[in-house]
């Protein structure tokens, strides 16, 4: 995301700019929003950028993600009223519209759960880390920085700030403006008040349930705690355009040297996303050269949604500024985080044996559904085979019937062949006998014409 300013030339979300001597430079981002006025151009409000930004690290929140929002670019470029705003509603900046909403859906989505808030702020000036929430600390000119330790499972953490439980936003809003009081600031020839230290604001959001198991009836709790870093960096600085000199040059000089290796560690997360061979893939990553980018290595390349603001300053004059955080914004888009939701691990086993079971049960069911279906199948295909018996018995029976029907024809036909036969052989006797009396006759006859001759 980068917010715009009138000089350039948005298309979409790419953004056109107008190098002198150089031609057009293109860069594009997951948003663009303008925020000074230009002709043809709508100017975007506080509640435009936190519906960009802010409401998507509100949703990993809810779905027990960790997440952060990081502010980059040049002093004087906006960044601190990005994340900060002004007096009034619509002025607020994304810390308090992501912290009260993030109150506001956990007092309607979690009321049957236990919701605990924990609130953190702290600054980093001149790579020494203070909490702003610690009165006794911020009363002092001098103070010790506080340790930054690294434990093997939790990972980077401050050892001995403060976390501030908190059950309102009310009560999280004034302890952002008591923190954001403490905070060191100071005027330059390019801003009347320049943050001169990084400050990281930290809510800690953990929602406690009991889940009863249908099976045994036990009552299994679990917790998932979400994490949202929104953070407030100071701007890289020219000496010869802030005109810095004396303490704010040594602030300067820590500020842009603690820039520059946040700068490196993009370069190194870059190529290792992309899977290069290089040094960056190669080396670890350097986030210990800084305190910056120590307390925030797990957002930078790690377990977090992270969301990378990038503001330029609309002068002409700044077009070198501009078109270096542009450059190092793109390249944060290509950076990819592995991220995780977070829950306690014993947690996180019922829950997926629950899922598993759940599924093996859906399975079951399933089978046993196909076993009736089975059934009735077989109990249609066996009334069907016992109707095709029974039409074919019938078929059988009926040309057993013919058959006999036929064979009594045929015999009754032989009977009256027989009959015939016979009766034409009693003719032909009959026949032979007539004849053989008729010439008896005749001979008997010629025998006494001869006797009356002689």
């Amino acid at each position: 995301m980068a917010t715009c300013p009138p000089v350039m030339d948005p298309v979409g979300t790419t953004l056109n700019v107008q190098v002198p001597n150089r031609g057009i430079s293109r860069f594009t981002f997951d948003s663009l929003l303008w925020s000074a006025s230009q002709q043809d151009v709508p100017v975007a409000t506080q509640q435009d950028v936190y519906t960009e930004t802010g409401v998507p690290v509100v949703e990993a929140t809810f779905a027990g993600y960790n997440s952060c929002i990081f502010a980059y670019g040049q002093t004087g470029s906006g960044k601190t009223h990005t994340m900060m705003g002004g007096d009034g509603d619509t002025e607020k900046g994304l810390l308090p519209r992501v912290s009260e909403e993030v109150f506001q859906r956990a007092q309607t989505e979690y009321a049957s759960k236990t919701c605990t808030f924990e609130v953190s702020f702290m600054e980093i000036y001149c790579e020494k880390v203070k909490d702003l929430l610690n009165s006794e600390q911020c009363s002092k000119d001098k103070y010790d920085s506080l340790k930054v330790r690294q434990h093997p499972v939790k990972g980077v953490f401050v050892d001995g700030v403060r976390k501030m439980s908190v059950s309102t936003w009310e009560d999280c809003r004034k302890l952002l403006q008591r923190g954001a009081r403490q905070r060191v600031t100071a005027s330059t020839s390019m801003n009347d008040k320049s943050s001169r230290s990084h400050a990281i604001f930290t809510l800690t959001l953990t929602v406690g349930e009991t889940t009863r198991m249908s099976s045994s009836g036990r009552v299994a709790s679990s917790q998932r705690t979400s994490c949202i870093h929104l953070v407030d960096l100071a701007g890289s600085e020219r000496v010869s355009k802030t005109g810095a000199t004396g303490h704010l040059l040594e602030e300067a000089t820590q500020i842009n040297l603690s820039l520059t290796v946040l700068r490196k560690v993009i370069d190194a997360l870059v190529e290792r996303s992309l899977g290069g061979s290089g040094k960056g893939s190669a080396r670890l990553l350097p986030v210990r050269e800084s305190m910056l980018t120590w307390i925030l290595s797990d957002s930078l390349g790690g377990n977090s949604k992270t969301t990378m603001i990038a503001t330029v300053s609309p002068s002409p004059d700044n077009i070198e500024e501009t078109i270096s955080t542009l450059r190092y914004a793109v390249k944060a888009r290509s950076i990819v985080n592995m991220t995780k939701v977070n829950e306690d691990s014993h947690a996180r086993i019922v829950r997926d044996l629950q899922t598993e079971l759940q599924k093996l049960k859906s399975e079951q069911q399933d089978r046993t559904n196909d076993t009736y279906v089975l059934a009735d199948q077989i109990k249609l295909n066996e009334e069907a085979l016992a109707e095709v018996k029974r039409a074919a018995l019938a078929t059988a029976n009926q040309h057993m019937k013919l058959l006999e029907e036929e064979r009594t024809k045929r015999h009754n036909a032989e009977e009256e062949i027989k009959k015939l036969t016979q009766r034409l052989h009693n003719v032909q006797r009959a026949l032979l006998i007539r004849e053989a009396a008729l010439k008896g006759v005749q001979d008997q006859e010629s025998r006494c014409s001869l006797c009356s001759v002689m």
